[in-house]
């Protein structure tokens, strides 16, 4: 097929770039997106491991294009035409997939992205890949029910403002609760409005008692668990503890995999509490459930010694906590491929292990081994990318280097204000983080007002009394009465609990 090609004097070439999926992200997006769908085997449902895009510069060039398609000797197994549909970022192009007739008998089908140059540009300029991966979570599986998830979006933003939103009379009235279930996941996951998932799960926690009759159905089981992950989100670790306690006692017996999931989250709370050894425990018993289940739990073991590592961390045992990292790391590499965003996260986790051997150099090659997989698997916008260039911030501070880890710090933070917004609670990390580096640069201006953004974030998130709020009082007292003595910082870093920073591994 002859590409058509603009006319005129700025008539350019249509841009076509032709790629091929490696083998192990291949593997991972099966895994993913493909692992129970019949029949089998995942990657036999890949239509993109060998994709062409090909960019026009007017609209009538891509018109051409899409009817040489339809006019040449192609088998076109299926189309998508998102410029009379498009996605939910608003992004246009057309997409087809055709059948190639290869060597030995065998076929394959390959997929043609057709794009228009302007949409592209603007996609760009606009972030919407940004967007589209903030949310992706949320509706992932609601293709059937997207039109209600929309609503519930639009519902929850009218007006801009989310004070402005009550939800009494739609809790007093609603009973579904697959729609209850969207919004709580939502306020809780996406908005960080924690009192509002609260509000939402205990509203669905009284439809399920009324509708199941039983205090020990797993679906009741299943909201006290939710209900534990906001109030550990807040902060709030006894009252999160007492509701896993309670998950606990209602999977036994009815779902091992919950229990076992359930006993994690335990060992994550002891952790943050400073009982190490009393976590440890906790992951023992959740790795003595899954070991005796036959199969489908090697990426659940994979997180347990992710997480024993950390809590060995914690106790100074670093040798063995490095051990547990790369028996995480193996596990995530034979069944997702070294291309996956898990495989970051241990990365992330060997290279603070490291800082704490103060063996900065190998710490900063972990976080750049991290860096590169995040580069290939979710791209340079995304929150994976922002915690990495945390941890670089944190080895080039412990380095001495502090023109490296400010621009670190300063990258995940536009990052995060920008995909998650100015009110999360990451977003206040890397403030009090930057602000770090500005107080040892005696920039007590610039720190003081990163601080102050901390602060307001905070409060916001975990209200008064929590220990994050503390910790960056303290520092910005510190830090305001420095400036006005014309002080040295090393009262403001002694005062500091969070000098190592906030850049924390995920659980």
């Amino acid at each position: 097929m002859t590409l058509p090609r603009s006319h005129g004097t700025n008539a350019q070439s249509p841009r076509v770039i032709i790629a091929t999926k490696g083998r192990n992200r291949a593997q991972a997006k099966a895994t993913d997106d493909y692992a129970t769908r019949k029949p089998g085997p995942a990657v036999s449902w890949l239509y993109d491991v060998v994709r062409a895009s090909i960019e026009f510069q007017s609209s009538q060039e891509v018109s051409q294009c899409i009817k040489l398609l339809q006019e040449d000797d192609y088998y076109v197994v299926k189309a998508k035409n998102r410029f009379k549909k498009p996605a939910l970022t608003g992004y246009r192009d057309f997409s087809v997939w055709i059948r190639i007739e290869c060597q030995f008998g065998f076929q394959h089908i390959c997929e043609i992205q057709i794009h228009h140059a302007g949409m592209k540009k603007l996609d760009s300029d606009l972030k919407s890949h940004a967007l589209y991966e903030y949310f992706r979570s949320f509706f992932a599986g609601a293709t059937e029910g997207l039109t209600d998830w929309l609503e519930d979006l639009e519902m929850i933003s009218e007006g801009y403002e989310l004070d402005d939103f009550s939800l009494d009379t739609f809790l007093k009235d609603s009973v579904d609760e697959d729609r209850l279930e969207r919004l709580s996941s939502l306020f809780h996951e996406h908005l960080c409005e924690y009192d509002l998932a609260l509000e939402t799960y205990q509203r669905l926690l009284l439809i399920r008692k009324d509708m199941y009759g039983m205090l020990d159905h797993i679906a009741i089981a299943k909201t006290y668990d939710d209900q534990a992950d906001v109030h550990r989100d807040m902060g709030q670790l006894d009252r999160a503890m007492e509701l896993y306690e309670q998950c606990s006692k209602l999977y036994e017996g009815t779902s091992e995999i919950s229990l076992a999931a359930t006993y994690q989250h335990m060992a994550i709370i002891t952790a943050e509490k400073g009982f190490p050894n009393d976590a440890l425990s906790l992951y023992e018993s959740s790795l003595e459930i899954l070991l005796d289940m036959p199969d489908n739990v090697e990426m659940a073991v994979a997180d347990i010694y992710n997480n024993m590592g950390n809590a060995k961390r914690d106790l100074g045992l670093l040798d063995d906590a490095i051990a547990l990292h790369q028996k995480s790391l193996r596990i995530k590499k034979q069944y997702l491929g070294w291309e996956h965003s898990s495989v970051a996260t241990s990365y992330n986790n060997m290279g603070l292990v490291r800082l704490k051997q103060r063996k900065v150099d190998a710490a900063i090659s972990c976080f750049l081994e991290a860096m590169k997989v995040d580069q290939r698997t979710v791209g340079a916008e995304h929150t994976s990318m922002a915690v990495t260039q945390g941890n670089l911030g944190l080895a080039y501070e412990q380095k001495g280097e502090l023109s490296a880890a400010r621009e670190m710090y300063a990258q995940a933070l536009d990052q995060r204000r920008s995909i998650l917004g100015r009110d999360h609670e990451e977003v206040a990390w890397t403030c009090h983080n930057l602000a770090r580096i500005y107080v040892k640069e005696k920039e007590f201006d610039r720190a003081i007002g990163l601080l102050e953004e901390s602060l307001e974030i905070k409060r916001k998130c975990f209200g008064v009394d929590h220990s994050e709020i503390v910790a960056t009082t303290k520092m910005l007292e510190s830090a305001s009465r420095k400036k006005n003595r014309g002080e040295s910082d090393s009262e403001i870093l002694e005062n500091s609990p969070v000098a190592e920073g906030r850049e924390r591994p995920a659980h």
